[in-house]
């Protein structure tokens, strides 16, 4: 309810101030005393995994949006 009643006003900020606020109210759900902890014991298996994701997110960003460009 309270999105659809502003969203008159958002629709003038421009898109870097919503990302920030995303960034800023998203920010305290990440705890980071667990961060280390699970970055020491990834695997070779999660790295190849990892990598996989992020090459194909590129591929995809660039090959398969010129047509359609996001924003």
């Amino acid at each position: 309810m309270a999105l659809g009643l502003l969203m008159p006003v958002f629709y003038y900020l421009p898109k870097a101030v919503l990302a920030a606020v995303v960034i800023s109210s998203v920010m305290f759900l990440v705890e980071y005393e667990e961060i280390k902890p699970m970055w020491k014991s990834r695997s070779i298996i999660e790295d190849n995994e990892f990598t996989f994701i992020l090459l194909f997110c590129v591929w995809n960003q660039t090959f398969l949006n010129e047509h359609h460009p996001v924003g």
